[in-house]
């Protein structure tokens, strides 16, 4: 784990103290909301990339280590290459949220799912030959 995270960690902490000290972060809603923002958070900065999709204003990156607490929301890369797919795209990505989308699809309460295989490519992506780690946010070209 690098400076950064700690440092933000503890600011979290620090902020959060008194809601700790109440057992208030039991919230299932107050959980799903710090999980998605620290996805967003490492996930547009470094990670992992097996996709680059020419002209967004963002790149995103793949952090493996949250891939089960964040219901796959870490596989961040992914999302922006396919912004409507509902599920990860390479074998080993676990995915907690494409299960359950699975499992309510076999209840009958999901329908019409998308997935890569169902969507048509995004304009400017490109595909990595192989997965790239990358240490930085990448510069944006402007036209």
């Amino acid at each position: 784990m690098d400076v950064a995270a700690i440092a933000l960690g503890h600011l979290v902490f620090r902020h959060r103290r008194r809601e700790l000290a109440g057992l208030g972060y039991l919230r299932p809603d107050q959980r799903l909301c710090d999980r998605h923002w620290l996805v967003g958070h490492f996930s547009h900065r470094k990670g992992e990339q097996s996709w680059i999709p020419d002209g967004a204003a963002a790149q995103g990156y793949n952090v493996r280590s949250a891939g089960l607490i964040s219901m796959g929301e870490s596989w961040h890369n992914n999302h922006h290459a396919f912004p409507g797919s509902a599920k990860g795209l390479f074998p080993g990505q676990a995915d907690l949220g494409w299960w359950l989308i699975k499992a309510f699809e076999a209840a009958g309460l999901a329908t019409n799912i998308k997935t890569p295989d169902d969507l048509a490519p995004r304009d400017g992506l490109r595909r990595l030959t192989t997965t790239a780690c990358i240490g930085h946010q990448p510069e944006l070209r402007l036209p």
